[in-house]
């Protein structure tokens, strides 16, 4: 009572009583607490008091064993720092909210791992210039704050942990969302660092590493086009590998760079596609020529269909005409050299 007395935010002084309610009584009184602040419409700063008051109840709430509790509590932590006046007040709570977030972002539920992994991308964003130190002599990162210091370490260890492909497709999801974060520089030297799992002797890290290509483009989008030419053939050279998991992740990589990345940078992705449709393994070959056909569909504005017998000569003309358009869209696309 006393520290909502001093409560300065509107939006949260209205909330009181769920948020008392709910520190009162956690066990059934959170998920009331929590749709009630997805709910509110904040237009205020969010002050030191409502922080002194809503942690505690969003720290238990990320170590529930509910998943939809996790995941409301992930989502209001990521988007409440856009909302602090300021970040140096949040940097106090970090050790209650960090652990449950890297906790989530080890959950067996999707949901669950992408609201974790956006929240720690806001969180380094918002916070990680607050309290920057060295953080290097403690084991961490310089450029990040104190808390932040061990936990690109971390998620790059975590990338090849062989407890399952669930943990590291957080891990792989978590920094690539922290990449975005922390900058152009930083984030480069992370993802060369990231690419030197790709002859790892464990089928584990090389399939964190294509778990982390999987999402990194997504995450970046155009940001990433620069690194389109020292990915791709890493991805291709996972599509061989004789580990069943790492090909799937492989393929799934290729895909998101094509479908994020196919129109805009079309002509740095057919090099690598085509010289694929020629190497000397045949799954190579085959998923090249798979990628290289989404790739064509995309640039086409078409899609596949099935084979069927025409008899209608009216239908042939039309499926004429739709090829020739096609055909015409992607070598104005490509141009002339890069088509034949």
């Amino acid at each position: 009572q006393d520290i909502s007395s001093v409560i300065r935010n509107p939006e949260i002084s209205r909330l009181t009583p769920a948020l008392l309610a709910a520190l009162a009584d956690p066990a059934h009184k959170t998920k009331e607490a929590l749709e009630a602040l997805l709910d509110c419409e904040f237009m205020h700063a969010i002050d030191a008091p409502s922080l002194a008051l809503l942690i505690p109840i969003l720290g238990r709430a990320l170590k529930d064993r509910g998943a939809d509790l996790k995941r409301k509590a992930a989502a209001i932590t990521g988007n409440m720092i856009s909302m602090v006046s300021d970040a140096k007040a949040f940097v106090p709570y970090l050790p209650q909210v960090l652990p449950g977030l890297k906790m989530c972002l080890m959950d067996p539920i999707p949901d669950v791992r992408a609201s974790s992994a956006k929240a720690l991308g806001n969180l380094v964003a918002g916070v990680g210039d607050a309290d920057k130190t060295t953080a290097a002599d403690e084991g961490g990162v310089d450029g990040l704050s104190s808390e932040f210091g061990e936990l690109l370490p971390w998620m790059i260890k975590m990338l090849g942990t062989e407890t399952s492909p669930v943990e590291r497709s957080g891990a792989a999801q978590g920094l690539a969302e922290v990449c975005r974060a922390i900058g152009h520089e930083k984030a480069e030297e992370t993802l060369f660092l990231v690419l030197q799992l790709k002859k790892h002797v464990s089928s584990a890290a090389r399939e964190g590493l294509l778990w982390f290509m999987s999402f990194l483009p997504a995450i970046l989008n155009e940001d990433f086009s620069p690194y389109i030419s020292v990915s791709l053939p890493v991805i291709v050279a996972g599509l061989s590998d004789d580990n069943d998991g790492v090909r799937e992740v492989a393929l799934r990589a290729g895909q998101v760079i094509v479908n994020k990345l196919g129109i805009q940078h079309t002509n740095e992705i057919v090099p690598t596609l085509t010289g694929g449709m020629f190497d000397d393994d045949w799954r190579i070959r085959h998923s090249s020529v798979k990628l290289l056909g989404e790739l064509l569909y995309l640039v086409g504005d078409t899609k596949a269909v099935g084979l069927a017998d025409v008899n209608d000569e009216g239908d042939n003309v039309t499926g004429m005409s739709s090829v020739a358009r096609v055909s015409t869209t992607i070598r104005a696309h490509l141009g002339d050299a890069s088509t034949n």
